[in-house]
């Protein structure tokens, strides 16, 4: 329902597909993931490298809608939302987003993302995370949320109580 209303009003909402590419904590074998990671708790260093390969990569896209004229949100679910936050602190400063969404998803703590000129003109951010989660833990998108609000954001975070 919601893609349909967004459509109606001329807005493009992307939500791609990660390529193959080696991954780490599958002991490199190839995977459809968005960006490396050393290990999967949100304290570990993030992989920039492959995050900005994988923006990179969603760059003519963006570029095309912004040409059109059409407004864009960005989103996605676990990692594609990871890759949603991490993509609008990159291009936030030089494309108009209209929002972007983020479903059981988490930034690396003190995400060097937000210290990119993108990260001070992030649209609005909706954020939701199930409270039974036991995979993408609750806390580590309350904690990614309380970060990109402290970097000026305007994010509407909620847990949804009883959803894994």
């Amino acid at each position: 329902h919601l893609l349909r209303v967004l459509a109606a009003e001329d807005v493009a909402v992307l939500t791609p597909s990660a390529r193959l590419r080696p991954y780490k904590l599958f002991g490199n074998a190839p995977a459809s993931v968005w960006y490396d990671r050393p290990a999967y708790v949100p304290t570990a260093p993030e992989d920039t490298a492959s995050i900005d390969e994988s923006a990179a990569n969603l760059a003519p896209t963006l570029d095309e809608a912004r040409r059109a004229g059409i407004p864009v949100i960005v989103g996605g679910f676990s990692m594609g939302g990871g890759m949603a936050l991490h993509l609008a602190c990159r291009v936030a400063a030089t494309h108009q987003l209209a929002g972007v969404f983020a479903l059981s998803s988490y930034m690396c703590a003190a995400s060097p993302a937000l210290q990119l000129e993108g990260a001070r003109h992030l649209p609005p951010i909706y954020m939701r995370h199930g409270d039974a989660d036991d995979f993408i833990l609750p806390e580590w998108g309350q904690a990614t949320a309380k970060e990109l609000t402290e970097a000026g954001a305007t994010v509407n975070f909620e847990l949804l109580p009883g959803v894994p």
